[in-house]
């Protein structure tokens, strides 16, 4: 299971495993470049599905694994 939490500033992301009691295994944070994001609203999708991409890289998490996603 992956937690996504996406701000104007920061993109953090969490990996839990899929079945309670549930356990981390692994997180990244990465900044966000100015102007992806301003007030909650994405300005540049682009540049944010580089970073969304580049955390998941940074996770090592593998294709398989992505099945569920809590975003806030």
């Amino acid at each position: 299971m992956l937690g996504l939490d996406i701000s104007d500033r920061s993109l953090k992301l969490i990996h839990l495993t899929n079945q309670a009691p549930y356990r981390l295994l692994s997180r990244c944070w990465l900044p966000l470049p100015d102007g992806v994001m301003n007030k909650g609203v994405v300005q540049r999708p682009d540049a944010l599905t580089q970073v969304v991409m580049k955390a998941l890289s940074q996770c090592r998490i593998k294709p398989k694994e992505r099945e569920t996603v809590v975003a806030s």
